[in-house]
């Protein structure tokens, strides 16, 4: 389920676990805008 960011046309999707995907349609073309990614690994403790 993709969320609205701030008065932008611009949605935000989690795609997998720990990455989120900003698109934005214009026309008829999908554009990707963002994309984040959260590397587990640094929050595990050792």
């Amino acid at each position: 389920m993709s969320q609205a960011v701030g008065g932008e046309d611009i949605r935000v999707v989690p795609v997998a676990p720990g990455l989120t995907v900003g698109s934005m349609v214009h026309r008829a073309f999908l554009i990707l805008v963002s994309m984040a990614t959260l590397d587990r690994s640094l929050m595990e403790d050792r």
